[in-house]
């Protein structure tokens, strides 16, 4: 089904995302011909037989990854075409910005700072913790960094994972 030409877009840009639903077949693709040039399939192999799969088939390797990527790009493409296309079908939104002339509504407002909130106050520290914890914990197994960098990554991940998160963040 095609959508009517969006305001703005060149007919250049209107013919190439007609084609934009086959990246979504191009990353299946090139995820599913990448995992079969790796060719490793057992469930949980021992060290050993993955050492020597390692060692052995690098270029295979290094050729089935490549296409796993390539086909993480046509998925980000195609999120990018699915987006476009909903935002395409979707009604306008007519006063829905905030320096629009209707401004936004009073439940509008609460939502987006409740949303504000919950993904810069919680989401936003957690994943950093997480972050900066697996850092820390590398950094003292294997010394890649000084080992003060390392406990300073984890009392940090621990303040960033705990309900004073806030004092982490806003410094």
């Amino acid at each position: 089904m095609l959508r009517p030409k969006a305001k703005g877009r060149s007919m250049a840009t209107e013919r190439l995302a007609r084609y934009a639903p086959l990246t979504g077949v191009g990353f299946a693709l090139l995820v599913a011909v990448g995992a079969v040039v790796v060719g490793e399939y057992s469930y949980i192999p021992p060290a050993d037989e993955l050492k020597s799969f390692f060692e052995d088939d690098t270029t295979r390797i290094y050729v089935g990854s490549y296409l796993g990527l390539l086909g993480m790009l046509a998925l980000l493409w195609f999120a990018g075409s699915v987006r476009d296309y909903l935002a395409s079908a979707r009604p306008d939104a007519g006063g829905a910005r905030a320096d629009d002339a209707g401004g936004i509504t009073d439940g509008a407002a609460t939502v987006f700072y409740d949303l504000y909130g919950t993904l810069g106050g919680g989401g936003a520290p957690m994943a950093l913790a997480a972050f900066v914890g697996a850092t820390g914990i590398a950094t003292l197994r294997t010394k890649a960094f000084p080992a003060w960098l390392g406990w300073a990554s984890l009392v940090l991940a621990v303040g960033l994972a705990s309900p004073v998160s806030y004092i982490f963040v806003a410094g």
